[in-house]
């Protein structure tokens, strides 16, 4: 990923807030952040492509979540300690309007763009709780790996309380998708994960439950005839309930001896993906995290969750 144009989408996404609460940041359509980050980042070269593919990748590692018709807004302000004793260094995540707050609230002493945060040692000295308070009072969670380990939420299909507000039209009558592209649904037996989208015929969805994906990126729950727009996270812990049903997990290559974990072509939900960075260091391979071996457990029972197998 490029480090400028990936500064530039949080730099963006953080500048914008709500104008009834600035304390929360303001959801941007995709091409509005393009257009935004291009201005940004030499306007005289076309970044578009770049762009798009940096906003992926932070939305996979959580620094940004993505809701219905495309929005994307940055995630919430976020410090990570490895356990409630160890609190030097804290990682700071999400919404970056909080980020020099931290750093004044636990008397850091640091440059306030660090996402390291480290307490000075009378802040330190008063423990995780009080820490906690300090930072709850302004907006800003803290929270450790192990607590992240234990609130990861199961996969799951659409319940019907949240698809009533979410009502899409028949996406099968659309004949303008861009690029001549389709509509896509998602089975489990066929193959890996990138390749389990297929074009299917409308007369074929099952009325029990259908994942659908749009050519314009959005997510539907097919069900008894009609479509419902989900979030990324619905989709994908959708995703990942239908592998476990189908008896079809997703493969992720895993190699213990080098503690690396090759993200490529899988798609996580956000806190499984917030989870896994966390706990890891990049390397130079794109999408490929290494481990300590101390985090091991913590990461096979994080996949175990998830459903994936780990090869």
């Amino acid at each position: 990923m490029n480090a400028e144009i990936t500064a530039e989408i949080i730099k963006v996404l953080s500048s914008h807030r709500q104008s009834h609460n600035s304390a929360l940041p303001q959801p941007l359509r995709r091409q509005d952040i393009v257009k935004l980050v291009q201005g940004a980042c030499s306007p005289s070269q076309d970044h578009t492509e770049e762009i798009k593919r940096s906003l992926d990748e932070l939305e996979a590692r959580g620094e940004v979540l993505r809701g219905p018709r495309n929005l994307y807004c940055v995630a919430p302000p976020t410090l990570i300690a490895r356990t409630e004793k160890q609190l030097n260094p804290l990682q700071f995540c999400g919404d970056r309007s909080y980020l020099g707050l931290a750093h004044k609230l636990l008397k850091s002493g640091q440059p306030s763009d660090s996402l390291e945060v480290a307490p000075s040692s009378q802040e330190a000295a008063k423990g995780f709780f009080h820490i906690h308070h300090r930072l709850k009072e302004k907006g800003i969670r803290l929270r450790t790996v192990e607590e992240m380990l234990q609130v990861l939420p199961n996969p799951s299909l659409p319940k019907r309380n949240s698809e009533v507000d979410n009502k899409y039209p028949n996406p099968f009558r659309e004949k303008n998708w861009p690029d001549q592209e389709t509509v896509t649904r998602y089975s489990p037996q066929l193959g890996e994960q990138k390749d389990r989208w297929r074009e299917p015929m409308e007369q074929s969805l099952h009325d029990g439950g259908e994942l659908l994906r749009l050519p314009t990126g959005e997510y539907l729950w097919y069900k008894q005839g009609s479509c419902y727009e989900l979030t990324p996270d619905q989709a994908t812990l959708a995703m990942f309930k239908l592998d476990q049903d189908m008896k079809s997990p997703v493969k992720v290559v895993w190699d213990k001896d080098k503690g690396e974990l090759n993200l490529d072509q899988v798609t996580l939900p956000g806190s499984y993906a917030r989870f896994l960075w966390r706990l890891s260091e990049p390397t130079d391979a794109y999408r490929v995290r290494r481990f300590g071996r101390g985090d091991y457990d913590r990461l096979e029972q994080a996949m175990k969750k998830l459903g994936c197998k780990l090869v």
